[in-house]
C-alpha cells in the first residue's frame, strides 16, 4: 500500500466517523424533539448545527478524500492505482497517517462545537435577556478554539512532526534494539 493509498484511507475513516457522528445527532435530534415538541426548538439548535456540520463534514471528506490526500502529500510522488497493492508499513507512514489522523479528528469534533458556541455567543449578543439564565461558557468556546487549532496544525504539521520523531527518538529506538539483539 503506498503512502497516498494509506493517507487516502485515513482521510476516508474519518468521513465515516463524521457520517455516525451525524446519525448520533438525527437520533438525538428526533429524541429531542418528540420530548420537547416545537417549544423546545432552541435547544434543538445545538443538535442540529453538530448534525449539519458532521453530515457535511462526512459528504466533503468522502467525496474529495483522493484530492485531499494529494494535497497533503503534494511533495510526494504519486503511483497509479493499477499497480498491485503491497503492506510498505514502516514506521515513518504509520507516524504521518497516524498526525493526519488525529487531527482530522480533532477537526471534524471541534468544528461543529465552534460554530455552535459562535451562534450562542451571537444570539446571546443580538437578544440579551434578564430571563435567560446565562449557559454560555466562554472557557468552552476557547478550548473549542484551541481543539480545532491543534487538529489543524498537526494536519499541516504531520510531515514535520514525523521527520522530528523519525531522527530524534527513532534512532534510540534502533540504537537500543541492536544492542539487546547482541
Amino acid at each position: 500500500m503506498k503512502k497516498i493509498d494509506l493517507v487516502h484511507t485515513t482521510i476516508l475513516i474519518i468521513g465515516i466517523l463524521a457520517g455516525y457522528e451525524a446519525i448520533k445527532s438525527l437520533i438525538s435530534m428526533l429524541s429531542a424533539l418528540s420530548y420537547y415538541g416545537y417549544r423546545g426548538l432552541e435547544q434543538l439548535t445545538y443538535v442540529f448545527i453538530m448534525l449539519l456540520c458532521s453530515a457535511l463534514a462526512c459528504i466533503i471528506l468522502i467525496r474529495n478524500g483522493r484530492r485531499f490526500a494529494e494535497l497533503i502529500l503534494k511533495d510526494e510522488p504519486e503511483g497509479s492505482w493499477e499497480q498491485a497493492s503491497y503492506w510498505d508499513l514502516d514506521r515513518r507512514n504509520i507516524l504521518f497517517v497516524l498526525f493526519i489522523g488525529i487531527g482530522l479528528y480533532f477537526l471534524v469534533q471541534a468544528i461543529p462545537n465552534l460554530l455552535v458556541y459562535l451562534y450562542q455567543l451571537f444570539s446571546e449578543k443580538v437578544t440579551p435577556s434578564l430571563l435567560r439564565s446565562p449557559d454560555l461558557n466562554k472557557s468552552s468556546l476557547a478550548i473549542e478554539l484551541l481543539r480545532a487549532t491543534i487538529g489543524a496544525f498537526l494536519v499541516y504539521a504531520s510531515p514535520t512532526l514525523t521527520n522530528f520523531i523519525e531522527t530524534t527518538i527513532a534512532v534510540r529506538l534502533d540504537i537500543k534494539e541492536n544492542k539487546q539483539e547482541e
